[in-house]
């Protein structure tokens, strides 16, 4: 997650950067302000289509760690249950460590990917290579926002299961 809020970063530090180039258009002539402006919404297209590729690179490294650090603590609550080993203290701070990771991601999901995806639908149509890397970042972001819904899923299962083992 935090290489994905990095990628958030970048792209919102170099949107800022392109914005304030297209502020200072009014002051240039007219065929160069023309040229001008194409060419810095080019380079935010080339920023908007890293980004897509970035986050769906992170999107499907993530949802394989997820996915596999689930089914391990499938198992492992597994194991603990057919055992009847309890650690009242761990299974404790295992309650609180899926809550809080839930907590957060659901926070993040609902707010970050919901207002990071209204923005790039927000911008306007300007070029085909721009209007096609805004598309490409909002699918990106759908993406993971699917991974994301899925993840929260997983995580609502796992506590209620680790809520089914007895509690001190």
């Amino acid at each position: 997650m935090g290489r994905i809020a990095k990628l958030q970063e970048q792209i919102s530090a170099r949107t800022e950067e392109k914005a304030a180039q297209l502020s200072s258009l009014p002051s240039i002539p007219e065929p160069q302000r023309r040229q001008l402006s194409k060419q810095i919404f080019s380079a935010v297209a080339v920023d908007l289509e890293q980004f897509a590729k970035g986050l769906s690179s992170e999107t499907s490294v993530l949802s394989r760690h997820f996915a596999s650090g689930t089914e391990a603590f499938s198992k492992s609550l597994t194991y603990t249950e057919f055992n009847s080993l309890h650690d009242v203290e761990a299974v404790s701070k295992l309650r609180e460590t899926l809550r809080e990771t839930f907590e957060k991601m659901e926070v993040y999901q609902k707010i970050q990917v919901d207002d990071l995806r209204k923005t790039f639908q927000g911008l306007p149509r300007v070029t085909t290579d721009f209007n096609r890397a805004k598309r490409s970042a909002v699918s990106a972001i759908d993406n993971f926002d699917r991974f994301a819904k899925g993840a929260l899923e997983l995580l609502a299962e796992l506590r209620r299961n680790v809520d089914a083992l007895p509690q001190a």
